[in-house]
């Protein structure tokens, strides 16, 4: 299918997530909109398998001026959650806002702050959001989120990864939950969770150590695991030594679980960036013990050397286990943007790639310099059996736009 333009003509707009009803098929994608200066929150929904979307803007709470990082997640049966960070007219006090759909993606909730940013000294970010849709588990329909609490970021504070559930469909949140040292520094987050309700965070520490980590729930969030090595990470440079290129490439964790009744069911995947081989790659590591140990980190990209793949985003079809992850690489023309997406149907052992963008773009679009981002992240959400939708960031037309594929 040839790929698609979620955003109007005219707006301008970053960091996509998707969600695919499993039902129905309805798609359901939220990005930053910049149309009327300020970012917002733009909600665009497909019920013909992404061929055209309509769009939606969805307020801000009260007292707030922006909103950013969005993420969206699908629950049994016609839900869809938004989770976003929102900030007050001063660019502060960074917080956690939600919004819920209760009726397949046509309207949401107004918004609920899920934890509350203060001034220069909390601030939280950086949010990831999943819908337990556990087939084996007590905890199905649970809400949970993961984002990044920066405490005194203006004066050299840290940051850790907060967790917080809602047991109510979005209504009220849980006290947040601390996973991390209030020594380390991390990066974004995302939540995966088992066909059995078990619960695994995953996230990049950024100091003491440079290292992808998992925590564990097995009680639907009350309580978690210590922490558990994945593997080390050498950050990639931001921004990417390529001319042309001054965009910010920033370090997170992507991981999902099998949740199919394949052979592989229960697999673990993470997912990062990683610049050890002295260019950006997308490394996969897999654990089949529940996150105690992993593989060795393997390239899913089998591009030649030095070119640049990052901003990778992972989905597992939860009938056959097939794994897709799309990322935006260089591959093609050096100076120029493509989004690919690497497959596997024998549990991440092997892949195959393929090219999903019609045709490469110039990530500064018509401007004369250097953008100084094109967003943080993709994502692509798994269309059973093993099809995809993919969305991104785009400058074909000139300027930034949200695209998205079908690979059903």
């Amino acid at each position: 299918m040839p790929n698609v333009q979620l955003t109007p003509n005219g707006r301008l707009a970053q960091e996509p997530s998707v969600a695919f009803n499993l039902l129905d098929g309805t798609i359901v994608a939220a990005a930053i909109d910049f149309t009327t200066g300020p970012p917002l929150t733009a909600v665009y929904r497909s019920d013909n398998g992404g061929a055209s979307f309509t769009q939606q803007i969805l307020p801000l709470p009260a007292g707030y001026v922006g909103a950013e990082s969005h993420s969206v997640s699908y629950g049994f049966p016609n839900l869809f959650v938004i989770a976003c960070h929102v900030f007050t007219a001063d660019g502060l006090s960074g917080t956690i806002a939600t919004y819920v759909s209760r009726d397949n993606g046509n309207t949401f909730d107004p918004p609920v702050i899920a934890q509350r940013g203060y001034g220069t000294f909390v601030n939280n970010v950086e949010v990831s959001v999943e819908f337990d849709t556990s087939q084996v588990s007590s905890y199905t329909g649970n809400i949970y989120l993961c984002y990044t609490h920066q405490y005194n970021p203006d004066f050299f504070g840290g940051s850790v990864m907060f967790f917080q559930r809602s047991q109510d469909g979005g209504i009220t949140w849980d006290t947040p939950v601390v996973l991390t040292p209030g020594s380390n520094q991390i990066t974004r987050g995302e939540i995966t969770v088992s066909i059995t309700g078990v619960i695994y965070v995953g996230y990049i520490v950024t100091n003491p150590v440079n290292q992808y980590q998992v925590i564990v729930s097995f009680n639907g969030g009350t309580s978690f695991s210590s922490s558990l090595p994945v593997s080390s990470v050498v950050p990639v440079p931001s921004p990417l030594p390529v001319v042309g290129f001054g965009f910010n490439v920033l370090p997170t964790a992507n991981i999902a679980i099998d949740r199919s009744t394949s052979p592989n069911q229960g697999t673990l995947y993470a997912v990062w960036q990683d610049n050890r081989a002295g260019y950006a790659d997308v490394l996969l590591a897999r654990s089949v013990d529940g996150g105690l140990s992993w593989t060795a980190p393997q390239s899913v990209t089998g591009a030649s050397a030095g070119a640049q793949h990052f901003f990778p985003a992972i989905d597992v079809s939860p009938v056959t286990g097939v794994i897709k992850i799309v990322y935006y690489t260089n591959q093609i023309t050096a100076s120029l943007l493509d989004v690919f997406v690497a497959e596997s149907s024998d549990g991440g052992n092997t892949f195959t790639n393929l090219r999903i963008t019609d045709s490469s773009f110039n990530p500064n679009g018509i401007s004369p310099v250097p953008v100084v981002t094109i967003g943080n992240f993709i994502d692509v959400t798994i269309v059973p059996n093993n099809g995809f939708f993919a969305v991104w960031t785009d400058a074909l037309s000139g300027f930034q736009q949200i695209y998205g594929s079908n690979g059903m």
